[in-house]
């Protein structure tokens, strides 16, 4: 029979590996996905409960408990992580997707030295989809999702004056089409308590309603048609993003359920709703309890978690850069910092 010493810790032995992969998810979603503040407490916070649980001596049934519920709370932790990463995966690919149609759209009419570096990116796009790294395309410098559409837009309203309405119009309608089915199943999964799903609903009809305009006449065609591709394209944007939101809030409502955390709000109507926000806000509050703790003290652990960066910290928390100086300026006159580095921009 294992013993109480040998059970506590293999159960910090497993915090532990659950910590890292946690923290390996953070890092991958740091500069790419809004974590909320909570979260980012967690991390730290749970590297010291693991340190001064790790500093016992004489270990006892009730530092087992300790233990246990310190590795739950990891395991949740962890959970929501990972569902934070599968919403930033979702968004992602339906920004991919809805790109596709439109380089699909103005590939099938134009052709040249202007459409080259657009198919470039495109396709570094596309690689990056498919070969798993997400994080790479929402961190990027070199390529933005907004920006290319931004281009593909202005090259679409060139586009327009150089070819006949008849045809351009087909064109149009034939990519409104093919966005459609997508749409619908975005709002299919909605709850039905969810209030996007009649709002967007709304929307869907009216793109329909152009479609079948343009397909009626021939003056104004590309008009009706025009405005039907833009209103799709819109669609998919707030829809595939409510779906993806509806989808958090179901994996967070497991997360809460498989380790048991406790929360105030209602789970089963944060889902119906798509209400990830609320369940993410009580998630955090659950996970870092009710123990207060100093502004220094907060402080020198988001800095220990970024790795002494100013600036990531400020990004990932709700501190701008002066009020983390002035801490910091207290923290090295109190000798709690013994050293500061300054890197030069190259």
């Amino acid at each position: 029979m294992e013993s109480v010493t040998d059970t506590f810790e293999s159960t910090l032995d497993d915090a532990r590996e659950s910590l890292t992969a946690a923290r390996a998810r953070y890092q991958a979603l740091e500069q790419t996905e809004t974590v909320p503040h909570s979260i980012v407490d967690a991390l730290s916070s749970f590297e010291r409960e693991l340190e001064e649980l790790d500093d016992r001596l004489d270990v006892h049934g009730k530092d087992v408990e300790i233990a246990e519920r310190v590795s739950g709370r990891i395991e949740a932790l962890s959970g929501v992580l990972s569902a934070l990463t599968e919403h930033q995966k979702t968004v992602i690919e339906s920004d991919v997707r809805r790109l596709e149609k439109e380089w699909e759209l103005v590939d099938s009419v134009e052709d040249g030295p202007s459409t080259a570096a657009i198919e470039q990116n495109y396709a570094i796009l596309t690689k990056l989809v498919e070969t798993g790294r997400h994080e790479r395309i929402a961190s990027s410098e070199r390529i933005d999702i907004d920006e290319l559409e931004a281009e593909l837009m202005a090259m679409r309203h060139e586009t327009r004056a150089r070819h006949l309405d008849g045809e351009y119009a087909t064109v149009l309608v034939e990519h409104t089409e093919e966005l459609l089915p997508e749409i619908h199943e975005f709002l299919s999964a909605l709850g039905d308590e969810n209030d996007d799903r009649t709002s967007f609903a709304d929307g869907l009809k009216l793109v329909k309603q152009r479609v079948e305009q343009a397909k009626s006449r021939d003056e104004g065609a590309v008009d009706d048609a025009s405005v039907a591709f833009e209103g799709a394209l819109m669609l998919h944007y707030t829809t595939a993003r409510s779906y993806a939101s509806h989808a958090l809030a179901s994996a967070l409502a497991s997360t809460i359920r498989d380790t048991d955390l406790s929360i105030q709000a209602n789970i089963d109507e944060c889902v119906a709703r798509g209400d990830s926000s609320r369940l993410l806000e009580e998630i955090g509050e659950a996970l870092t309890g009710e123990a207060a703790q100093s502004t220094a003290g907060r402080v020198k652990r988001l800095l220990a978690e970024h790795d002494g960066s100013v600036m990531r910290t400020a990004a990932a928390t709700e501190f701008d850069i002066d009020d983390l100086l002035d801490h910091i300026t207290t923290l090295y006159d109190d000798g709690t910092i013994t050293d500061i580095t300054i890197h030069f921009e190259q």
